[in-house]
């Protein structure tokens, strides 16, 4: 090989060959022709043992990356053989992928970029016994095989300044959260874990339509386990599927206010082996419409509600902290007065995060059918001067009485 672009191609699991000639693009990338390919599938010049990058003094010592026409031997070469991978997005991957994994197809097309550095090659013997070769270096764009997936679960993105957005690992301010696992045994890890009646989200699917998906899983789809939750699922276009939350509200009756923990699995085929989307409800709300006066009022309509039910505490609604001369609530992930958007989770001392963190703004304008309404909803938990604390449910502040004596509305929890 005398010429550096020589070491710049690739092989694939189906043997095919792809060199630098090959066209390949974001709109048109190299398809991996087998849907259980990894990082590792995907063969350089670059042994796996020295992923990322290796010398061309040991590719030509080591792995016989060599031959002299006069049959000199012990050469030696300067220069290296290395190589990148970004996402979609253009973050650097190179050292934190396992070459073991599956490329996902969320941070797809991936561009792989191999660079050969300047080069110097030199013999034992000979006239002339070196030479020189110009750095060069090449970027595929690669996208796996896979069946129906989909990247996100969108629900209200609102608010959408700066100052909520949630982890870039979860939360994508213009598409919602990010699918955190596939996994069935992981649900709890996605969105949501949290809920109300018709609360809804969307997400686009991709490699089907939202129709087949409705025909794969039906248009309801009921819990693996637990009861009381159910979920409608309606195609608002071709690609967008919605995702409607059924359960216990303020005109259910008898048995019909009955929740436990419900797991659910939206798959991508008719055996129902392959997973789309998975989550599990540890937490349901039901908020009574309109203004409840006085505290002992809304006390006394959640724990009559039903079994197990009773007024929601700061950590069902909001993972806001607070710390002001009436406040002191340091049971969040946002490091200030309002929501952020992360997906809530059980901890040592209990849940971390709320409702409001996971759905946005719960304004009838974004969800009219939930019962939810903007403004201020009283909590189990007592400011510092004896007054409950009231969350907003526009932005998840914590405060007490925001909007006046009057204005305070109930939201009630299930306690399992």
């Amino acid at each position: 090989m005398l010429n550096l672009n020589d070491f710049l191609g690739l092989t694939l699991s189906d043997n095919s060959k792809i060199t630098p000639s090959t066209t390949s693009s974001v709109t048109n990338p190299i398809i991996l022709p087998n849907e259980s390919d990894t990082f590792a599938s995907v063969v350089t010049l670059i042994p796996t043992n020295s992923y990322p990058s290796i010398s061309f003094d040991s590719l030509v010592k080591n792995y016989n990356y060599w031959l002299d026409e006069d049959g000199d031997k012990n050469p030696s070469a300067t220069g290296d053989l290395k190589l990148t991978w970004k996402t979609v997005s253009g973050q650097d991957i190179t050292s934190s992928i396992n070459l073991a994994d599956r490329l996902n197809p969320c941070d797809s097309p991936y561009t792989l970029t191999i660079e050969a550095t300047n080069t110097t090659l030199q013999t034992q013997y000979g006239v002339p016994r070196d030479r020189s070769l110009t750095s060069s270096s090449h970027t595929y764009y690669i996208k796996p095989t896979f069946p129906p997936y989909v990247c996100y679960a969108q629900p209200n993105l609102n608010p959408s300044a700066d100052k909520f957005k949630g982890p870039a690992h979860q939360w994508d301010p213009s598409q919602g959260f990010k699918i955190q696992t596939r996994n069935i045994a992981e649900k709890n890890k996605n969105f949501p874990t949290i809920a109300s009646d018709n609360l809804f989200f969307k997400m686009k699917i991709y490699n089907a339509t939202a129709n087949d998906i409705i025909n794969i899983n039906g248009s309801k789809v009921y819990s693996q386990y637990g009861k009381g939750v159910t979920l409608d699922l309606t195609a608002e276009n071709n690609d967008i599927l919605r995702v409607t939350l059924r359960g216990p509200n303020s005109k259910s009756n008898g048995n019909e206010r009955e929740y436990s923990n419900s797991a659910f699995a939206i798959y991508a085929d008719q055996a129902k082996q392959r997973v789309l989307y998975t989550f599990e409800i540890t937490r349901w709300l039901v908020a009574k419409p309109g203004q409840t006066h006085p505290y002992n009022l809304a006390i006394d309509y959640c724990n009559n509600y039903y079994t197990n039910y009773g007024l929601a505490g700061v950590r069902d609604l909001t993972n806001a902290t607070a710390h002001n001369s009436e406040v002191d609530w340091d049971i969040g992930d946002s490091p200030n007065n309002h929501f952020t958007r992360w997906i809530s989770y059980s901890s040592s001392t209990g849940y971390v995060g709320g409702i409001m963190n996971e759905w946005g703004d719960l304004g009838e304008n974004y969800y009219p059918n939930s019962e939810w309404e903007l403004g201020d909803y009283y909590t189990t938990d007592i400011s510092k001067v004896g007054d409950p604390l009231n969350i907003w449910s526009g932005s998840g502040d914590i405060d007490i009485a925001f909007f006046g004596p009057y204005s305070q509305r109930a939201a009630c929890i299930n306690w399992q």
